[in-house]
């Protein structure tokens, strides 16, 4: 999952340069929205494959940063914030619809887009605080380490701590926190043992991803370097 995920991301890089990563950014928001739904186990610890897909947005961004700066990433970031919301309105309008008598999806989607959860919007809040982290520590630590043999630790560091503060609010909001909202009374989930056993186990799973990602984001740099990358143009078919 991780090898293909990333193989596309630097296919869309080489082919449609900057332009690829942008449009490359609401695919991984949305699949990890529909794909969190599906539970596995990796090395026998219990995750979603959500997960997977989502932690490669981070990948995105840091290229948008290296290459293209803040300002590009931060940009990359709202896209997909904004395609998430566009697509969770959406979908919502989709279950919405009365079916006819000869459909055979609404009780599968309904499964998967059902009313609005605290998942979603905890989802939503997480999504974009952690990006706008991962962002600006890269570009903080870029401007310490500027070197291109300190890629390794613009890409680990600021990923890792943003993928910390994201699964720490997520695990909070989203299982633990109790709260009356509008009239109506959300329950936490689980007991702050049990919390603390999804979180640890889910940063783990995120950081065996991001470690997986750092060579990939050498090799978009080096096919930068060399003007491979289509940027600002589109081939023609």
């Amino acid at each position: 999952m991780l090898l293909v995920n990333f193989g596309f991301i630097l296919y869309f890089y080489r082919t449609y340069g900057k332009n690829g990563l942008y449009a490359y950014i609401p695919i991984t928001i949305i699949l990890a929205q529909i794909q969190v739904n599906k539970a596995i186990e990796i090395g026998g610890m219990s995750s979603t494959l959500g997960n997977i897909m989502f932690a490669s947005s981070f990948l995105v961004t840091d290229i948008l940063s290296e290459k293209y700066g803040v300002k590009a990433a931060a940009k990359g970031a709202k896209i997909g914030l904004m395609s998430n919301i566009a697509a969770t309105i959406l979908l919502q309008v989709s279950v919405a619809f009365e079916p006819s008598t000869a459909d055979y999806s609404q009780v599968a989607m309904e499964t998967l887009f059902g009313p609005l959860s605290r998942f979603t919007a905890v989802g939503l809040i997480c999504y974009w605080i952690s990006q706008n982290i991962d962002i600006h520590l890269f570009e903080k630590l870029k401007k310490r380490f500027p070197e291109n043999k300190h890629l390794w630790l613009r890409n680990n560091g600021s990923t890792m701590l943003s993928q910390f503060v994201d699964t720490a609010i997520f695990t909070y909001l989203a299982f633990y926190l109790s709260f009356d909202f509008l009239g109506f009374s959300y329950p936490g989930f689980y007991d702050f043992k049990t919390c603390l056993e999804i979180f640890t186990t889910t940063y783990l799973m995120k950081i065996v991803i991001a470690s997986f990602d750092t060579p990939f984001l050498y090799l978009a740099k080096k096919m930068h370097r060399e003007g491979i990358v289509q940027d600002g143009k589109l081939r023609e078919v």
